[in-house]
């Protein structure tokens, strides 16, 4: 990521079926402070990763919508 000043995600897996993601948990200053958090949180079997932000103009466009109960 160059230069740049890195966040990074921890993607927690649900361990019913292979990729089948139960929750990404942002944002950790480095990998050891998301593995910190698992271990504190009791997550066995999750990965960590650098998030990156797309700037592409492919990117799609994100609309936040209100949600009501």
């Amino acid at each position: 990521m160059g230069g740049e000043q890195c966040i990074y995600a921890l993607i927690a897996f649900d361990g019913r079926q292979a990729k089948s993601v139960s929750e990404v948990v942002l944002a950790f200053e480095s990998p050891a402070a998301a593995n910190n958090f698992a271990d504190a949180n009791g997550i066995g079997d999750y990965t960590v990763g650098p998030v990156r932000f797309s700037g592409s103009p492919a990117a799609p466009v994100v609309r936040w919508r209100r949600v009501t109960a």
